[in-house]
């Protein structure tokens, strides 16, 4: 009978143990990952806010379209020419006119900056090139609008009635999914377009 109790009493001791070594353990695991979370030497550093237009009224609604041609730069989703980040020499293709006034001559330089480059993917949607923070010498760039997205052939139109139409002859439909959208490109016969507001910031 004393063996029995010893021996249970001794399973009682271990048992606690065990416990008390796991409580510990994981009580200094979660210090380590705390102190490693609150570790901030990995992190880069502070990029500066993004450019925000804020000190402009923007109630005016007169603008004109300016056209700006390529000179240099060549984009491509399918070659897999040009990468994020490429800046873009652009020239200004015509004369912007405004009430009667040349406002931009033609031939100003400009640039824009490749923020975005996406490609194609099934049921037809098309690839994408994203240009940013397009600049124009001598304009206010806070009165452009100074983003252009190039597009690839949109084949979605085409591939979704086809698609709902096969829908009830599993796995039919499914084949549309392979179907991909057009690619997107931007070289030298690019025409890039961005609107100018020539009265925000005005009194209205």
């Amino acid at each position: 009978m004393k063996k029995s109790n010893l021996a249970l009493k001794v399973k009682w001791i271990m048992n606690r143990l065990i416990l008390l070594i796991f409580c510990f353990v994981l009580f200094s695991s979660s210090v380590f990952c705390a102190d490693e979370l609150d570790d901030t030497s990995f992190l880069p550093e502070i990029i500066e806010e993004p450019y925000v237009h804020d000190k402009y009224n923007y109630e005016a609604v007169d603008k004109v379209t300016v056209k700006l041609k390529v000179v240099s730069g060549d984009v491509s989703t399918k070659k897999g020419h040009g990468y994020e980040g490429q800046i873009l020499d652009l020239r200004v293709k015509q004369n912007v006119k405004y009430k009667g006034k040349i406002i931009i001559k033609n031939n100003t330089p400009a640039t824009g900056i490749v923020s975005n480059i996406r490609t194609h993917g099934m049921n037809g949607i098309p690839a994408a090139i994203i240009i940013d923070n397009i600049q124009i010498e001598g304009v206010d760039r806070d009165k452009l609008t100074s983003n252009y997205t190039e597009r690839g052939a949109n084949l979605s139109l085409l591939v979704f009635p086809i698609k709902w139409a096969l829908t009830p002859f599993p796995p039919t439909g499914s084949l549309t999914n392979f179907m991909l959208g057009g690619h997107a490109k931007i070289n030298q016969n690019t025409v890039i377009k961005v609107d100018y507001y020539p009265d925000w910031g005005k009194d209205l």
